[in-house]
C-alpha cells in the first residue's frame, strides 16, 4: 500500500509478537510465517517508532538503520491525571461507590495485569500480610485495590481467595478509561510491581505507571 500510493510507511514497534506469544502466552501456529512478516515490516519501513531505548537496541541488532528510528517513550498527560482536579467530597464519594470506609488508607494497583505487571506477586505480598499481620491491617485500616482486567487476573484472585483476605481486597473491575484517573486519586498508594521477564532479557516497555 505504501508502494502504491507513494506514501511513507510507520511502523510503531512495541516488542517482536513472536516472542510475546513464545514468552507470555502460547507460540503462534504460524511463527515462521509471523517472524518473516515482522521482519519484512522493519525492512522495508521508512520510520519505526519504538517507545524504549531497549526497543531501539533491539531493532539496531535486526539491522535497522539508526536514522530511520524514533525512540518516543510512552506518556501520560499530567492535567488529566493530576489528584487534585478531585475535591475531598468526590474522593469520598468514590470510596462509598467501592464500600470503602472513607478514613481507610487505601493501596491501589491499575492496569492491565499483563504477566510484567506482578499483580501475582503483590497477591502474593498480601495474602503474606495478612495471614502475619491481620491486627495490624485492621488498625490502620489498610484496603488494597485492583483496578482494571487481563490475563493475570484470575490468578491474583485465587492467590486472594479466602475468608481473610475478603476483609481488606476488593477487585474493581474494568472501569471506563476516563474514571482510571478518579481511581488513583481516591488511592493513598499506587504500586508498580513489575517483575523481570521470565527469560533473563531486559524489560523493555515504558511503563506509565512511574
Amino acid at each position: 500500500i505504501s508502494r502504491a500510493l507513494s506514501l511513507p510507511l510507520v511502523v510503531e514497534y512495541n516488542g517482536s509478537e513472536v516472542w510475546v506469544s513464545r514468552t507470555w502466552g502460547r507460540p503462534l501456529h504460524y511463527e515462521k510465517l509471523a517472524m518473516a512478516a515482522e521482519e519484512a515490516c522493519l525492512r522495508h519501513a521508512h520510520m519505526v517508532v519504538t517507545v524504549s531505548e531497549t526497543l531501539k537496541g533491539q531493532l539496531l541488532e535486526k539491522g535497522v538503520p539508526e536514522d530511520r528510528i524514533v525512540c518516543h517513550p510512552n506518556g501520560v498527560d499530567p492535567d488529566i491525571f493530576d489528584p487534585n482536579r478531585y475535591s475531598d467530597i468526590d474522593i469520598a464519594g468514590a470510596r462509598r461507590a467501592l464500600d470503602i470506609p472513607v478514613a481507610s488508607t487505601v493501596i491501589a494497583f491499575v492496569g492491565t495485569f499483563g504477566r510484567w505487571h506482578g499483580s501475582d506477586v503483590l497477591a502474593m505480598a498480601i495474602r503474606e500480610l495478612v495471614e502475619s499481620a491481620e491486627d495490624w491491617l485492621k488498625h490502620n485500616h489498610i484496603r488494597f485495590v485492583f483496578v482494571g482486567d487481563g490475563a493475570m487476573r484470575s490468578r491474583a484472585e485465587e492467590i486472594l481467595d479466602t475468608r481473610a483476605c475478603d476483609e481488606f481486597v476488593l477487585f474493581a473491575g474494568l472501569v471506563p478509561q476516563e474514571e482510571a484517573p478518579l481511581y488513583m486519586a481516591l488511592s493513598d498508594v499506587l504500586v508498580s510491581p513489575h517483575v523481570p521477564n521470565d527469560d533473563g532479557s531486559r524489560f523493555f516497555g515504558s511503563p506509565t505507571k512511574l
